[in-house]
């Protein structure tokens, strides 16, 4: 769940955007919630380095585990992380 994040401009004018959003999620899928989130958040901060925030921006973090069958087997999550 994302607000604000991939609207997120650069210095150019260019949006974060979800083509990004999904790249930088695939780089961190190895790695626990926290990490991922912390990857997250740098990414987004490398990205619009030197541009104020025109809204705050707001994520949580859900891991899902699916079974062969293709049920949910379990679900784990992180709380709110606000920027703004």
């Amino acid at each position: 769940m994302l607000r604000g994040m991939v609207e997120a401009e650069s210095k150019t004018g260019e949006v974060f955007g979800t083509k990004r959003l999904s790249a930088v999620l695939e780089t961190c899928r190895e790695y626990d919630l926290s990490t991922a989130r912390h990857c997250t958040i740098d990414a987004l901060e490398l990205h619009s380095t030197g541009t104020p925030r025109a809204e705050d921006q707001t994520s949580m973090v859900i891991e899902v585990w699916i079974t062969a069958t293709g049920s949910i087997d379990r679900f784990s999550g992180l709380g709110w992380t606000a920027l703004g």
